[in-house]
């Protein structure tokens, strides 16, 4: 099968999530279609797909639905969806039976995906299943808050219901990139259920798992759609951005026989198809793994798999469209990942608390690596990164004279 007449692969979503899956896709030769709703210059620039604005999957379903069945049409051929954003998962999965008729795709049962995509579903699922995860309250009013509170040992976690909420351009415009909220005592709990309700009242409060950034995990696992392969990939997490409650900015690969053992297990239970990445936390106090969450989907550190031979875009592809693939070997101990613009951030953040040096921090490059941003095959999103990074600093650099 050629490159002309292999089926063309949609790939939902922005940023580097995105651009990785775009860049393992494109060196098979995969024909690929970049569909965003948020215009992203850095992922659309890759030489390996083609870029296109789509209508947003939320607030205009409808449209984005009609956008993709268009270009399908224009085609004369079934394509592939490849979602990289929770938001995209949903979306597949409310109206499957609309797109299944002229998209192939593999994503787990409408069942699992309602639940894993809300922190309280995942939380009756993983009691349900005997998985070891921290206790989850779910809140929609501030009258919740206050009765949840006489259960809560403080510290204690805020999450939002639906990851995505904390993620639109209006949320992080006012309060920055964040995914959890650290909280020590009632007062601090009621404090930010206030400011944050505003964008969606429904949230979860959780207990705190002890333990510093590097006790993270992230364990990525593709599952057929006939369910008999499963194939594990796990980085520990080395930086986080934000610092100590936000998600990837530099890891390395691993393995851990304990947390492949806890997921393998947990998708096995729920029926699990299709791509799923798994957080889990190392509790040094109590000695052992909690899972944090799920998501049913390619994460943002998915570049890495690949160039460790285990091209879980490719695999998916394939397994879309009924074709078999080949099994991957073992992959090395110790390869790195990391996002420049995200591990400078963590860089500063750590460096102000103390708990890392300039040198430190330069040392741990060492040993083979991988540049989310940058590679030699496909330079133009780089170079559109660096155009951004100017121009944050311009525009800084600007409003501090004007001060």
């Amino acid at each position: 099968m050629t490159s002309t007449t292999r089926p063309v692969a949609f790939v939902l979503g922005e940023s580097i999530n995105a651009l990785g899956v775009v860049k393992a896709l494109g060196r098979q030769r995969v024909p690929t279609y970049l569909i965003q709703s948020l215009p992203d210059p850095v992922s659309g620039a890759s030489r390996f797909a083609r870029p296109f604005l789509a209508p947003d999957p939320i607030q205009e379903t409808h449209a984005y639905l009609q956008f993709l069945e268009s270009l399908q049409k224009a085609l004369g051929a079934p394509g592939v969806l490849l979602p990289t954003t929770d938001v995209t998962v949903m979306v597949l999965s409310k109206h499957r039976e609309q797109l299944s008729r002229r998209f192939a795709f593999v994503i787990p049962p409408p069942e699992v995906i309602q639940k894993v995509t809300s922190k309280e579903g995942f939380y009756e699922l993983a009691v349900k299943h005997h998985l070891p995860v921290p206790r989850t309250f779910a809140a929609e009013s501030l009258e919740d808050v206050e009765k949840i509170m006489t259960q809560l040992e403080f510290p204690c976690a805020i999450k939002p219901y639906y990851s995505h909420v904390w993620r639109s351009p209006e949320f992080r415009e006012r309060f920055g990139r964040i995914q959890i909220v650290k909280v020590d005592t009632p007062e601090m709990l009621v404090k930010t259920y206030r400011e944050f309700a505003s964008y969606d009242p429904r949230m979860v409060i959780q207990e705190f798992i002890q333990g510093t950034d590097d006790c993270e995990y992230s364990l990525h696992t593709y599952t057929s759609r006939n369910g008999r392969q499963m194939i594990h990939f796990l980085a520990h997490k080395i930086r986080l951005d934000p610092i100590h409650h936000g998600s990837a900015a530099f890891i390395e690969t691993a393995h851990e026989e304990t947390i492949f053992r806890l997921g393998g297990d947990f998708l096995r239970k729920l029926g699990y198809r299709g791509m799923s990445s798994f957080q889990f936390k190392w509790d040094p106090v109590r000695g052992k793994y909690f899972a944090i969450e799920l998501n049913p989907r390619f994460s943002l550190w998915n570049f890495l798999e690949p160039s460790c031979g285990v091209n879980y875009p490719y695999i998916n592809y394939l397994d879309s469209l009924g074709e078999s693939f080949e099994i991957p070997g073992d992959y090395p101990d110790g390869v790195k990942w990391f996002s420049i613009e995200r591990d400078i951030s963590a860089f500063w953040a750590y460096r102000k608390e103390g708990s890392l040096t300039f040198w430190q921090w330069i040392r741990s490059y060492g040993g083979p690596k991988v540049c989310a941003e940058f590679s030699w095959d496909d330079p133009a999103p780089f170079f559109q990164f660096l155009k951004k990074m100017i121009r944050r600093f311009w525009n800084a650099l600007k409003k501090r004279i004007q001060q």
